[in-house]
C-alpha cells in the first residue's frame, strides 16, 4: 500500500522514493490529479511512481507499461507533461506525443490514447494559474507544443538528474535549500523552454528592460541571491515572467536562472573561502541550493578553474 504524501516540506525525503504497483487500479488510485483508467495490453503490467512535493506544485515521474489509457485532468490549475525517453512515442487524443513535445492540460480536460512500449514521463502539477507563470494557457482539449531537441534535452536532463539524486540519496531532500534548488531547476527549465517557444521577434523595449533588470537585482541582493523562482522575482518586479526573461536576455545576455546561478556560484566560493575547520564542501554546496553535487563540481571547476575542494583548502585567505 502506498504511503500518504505529506505537504510540501514535510518529510520530503520519505515521500521522494519510487513506489511500484502491480495492479493498474492501484496505480490509478495513487495518481492524484488524474481521474484515469489504465488497461495494459501485454503481460507487462508493472507501474512505478516517484513523487516530489514542491512549494509550487508536485513533480511526478512515472513509468508505465504498454497500454490503453483514458481519463480526465483533476488538478486545480492544470498539469504539464513530457516524456523522458528519446525515440519513443505515445498517441494522445489522436496526436503524437514524443520526447520533443510538451503537453499543457487544464482541469476537466478529457484524454485517451495508447502507447506500444514501456514509457517514462514527467507530470508537473502546478499550484498557480499558467498565466501567472507567463506560460500559454491550455486549450479546452489540451495544448501540445513542439519544443525542439535542445529544449527537450535540457528538460529530460534536469528531471533525470533530480530522480537519480533522490534515488541515490533521498535524505538530501530534507534540506529545504536542496528542495528549493530542485524546484528552481525544474520550473526554471520550463520557464526557459516556454520563453524560447513563445518568443516573438520585434523591437526590444530597452528602457523597460533596463528598469526590470535593476529592480530584479535589488530584490535578489536583498535576499542575498538565495535560490529564487522566476515567478517570485517577476512578482517583486511587478512584471510577467515572460517579460522578466526577455529583459534579462536582452540586457544581460542570459536568462534569470543563469544570472542567479552565477551569483550563487560566487556566493558559495566566498563561503568556501570563509569556511571553518571541519566544514565540508558537500554541506556548503547543499546549503546554497546545489542539490546535484557532481554537476556543481563540474560547473564550479569550469567557472573558477579549480575544484571546490581546492578553494576550501584556501580557507582563511580572505576575512
Amino acid at each position: 500500500m502506498a504511503p500518504p504524501f505529506a505537504r510540501a516540506g514535510e518529510l520530503a525525503a520519505f515521500n521522494a522514493r519510487t513506489i511500484r504497483f502491480e495492479e493498474p487500479g492501484e496505480f490509478a488510485r495513487s495518481m492524484t490529479g488524474f481521474d484515469a483508467r489504465y488497461l495494459p495490453t501485454t503481460k507487462d503490467h508493472w507501474f512505478s511512481k516517484l513523487e516530489l512535493p514542491l512549494e509550487g506544485g508536485r513533480m511526478v515521474v512515472v513509468t508505465r507499461p504498454p497500454m490503453l489509457f483514458e481519463g480526465a485532468v483533476a488538478a486545480d490549475h492544470g498539469v504539464v507533461t513530457f516524456q523522458l525517453e528519446a525515440g519513443l512515442e505515445a498517441r494522445v487524443n489522436g496526436g503524437s506525443a514524443n520526447a520533443d513535445t510538451i503537453a499543457l492540460w487544464k482541469r476537466a480536460t478529457d484524454y485517451r490514447g495508447y502507447q506500444q512500449s514501456r514509457l517514462t514521463h514527467c507530470s508537473l502539477f502546478v499550484t498557480d494559474a499558467f498565466s501567472t507563470r507567463g506560460w500559454l494557457e491550455p486549450t479546452p482539449g489540451g495544448r501540445m507544443l513542439a519544443i525542439g531537441k535542445d529544449n527537450s534535452s535540457n528538460l529530460r536532463t534536469c528531471v533525470g538528474d533530480i530522480v537519480r539524486v533522490i534515488r541515490r540519496d533521498p535524505v538530501r531532500t530534507i534540506n529545504p535549500n536542496v528542495l528549493k534548488g530542485m524546484e528552481q531547476s525544474i520550473f526554471g527549465s520550463l520557464d526557459e523552454t516556454f520563453s524560447n517557444v513563445m518568443l516573438s521577434p520585434g523591437r526590444l523595449a530597452t528602457g523597460r528592460h533596463l528598469a526590470t533588470c535593476r529592480r530584479a537585482r535589488e530584490y535578489l541582493r536583498e535576499s542575498r541571491f538565495s535560490v529564487q523562482s522566476n515567478i517570485e522575482v517577476a512578482a517583486a518586479c511587478d512584471v510577467p515572467v515572460r517579460t522578466l526573461h526577455n529583459a534579462f536576455v536582452s540586457v544581460l545576455g542570459m536568462s534569470p536562472q543563469k544570472y542567479l546561478l552565477l551569483h550563487r556560484l560566487w556566493s558559495v566560493r566566498e563561503a568556501l573561502l570563509r569556511a571553518s575547520v571541519g566544514d565540508l564542501v558537500k554541506s556548503i554546496a547543499l546549503d546554497h541550493g546545489f542539490w546535484h553535487l557532481g554537476r556543481f563540481s563540474s560547473v564550479y571547476q569550469s567557472r573558477f578553474g579549480e575544484s571546490p575542494s581546492t578553494t576550501l583548502a584556501k580557507r582563511g585567505s580572505i576575512r
